[in-house]
């Protein structure tokens, strides 16, 4: 059975996560222009990248094979704001599960008193 601790260290330890994810995504998003996305396209056999401003019909700014390192970033930044919203989501569960088994240790003690 799952007890309260574990649900306190599993809440912990995903709001620990979030802020070290929080604080590089801070960090990453200084890296590149605000407002832009990552767009790729299949020529031949390669990949194309292209920096996109969001609501953009056109293709972008083509990124340089030694500029790819922007594409990474860019990648990883979105990425992240997933993860962050999938964290937010997780840690309000786990808050609702901790709410629902005090509430749950309560009635069960007040059976047997």
């Amino acid at each position: 059975m799952i007890g309260i601790n574990e649900i306190e260290h599993e809440i912990e330890y995903y709001e620990t996560y979030l802020s070290k994810i929080s604080d590089e995504l801070i960090k990453m998003k200084k890296l590149v222009p605000e407002k832009v996305m990552l767009r790729a396209v299949k020529h031949r056999n390669e990949y194309q990248y292209f920096i996109r401003k969001v609501g953009s019909d056109g293709n972008g700014i083509y990124i340089k094979k030694e500029d790819l390192n922007k594409a990474e970033i860019l990648v990883q930044i979105e990425y992240d704001e997933k993860l962050i919203l999938l964290l937010k989501n997780a840690i309000d569960n786990l808050k609702k599960l901790k709410e629902e088994w005090i509430e749950s240790q309560v009635k069960v003690r007040g059976y047997y008193s």
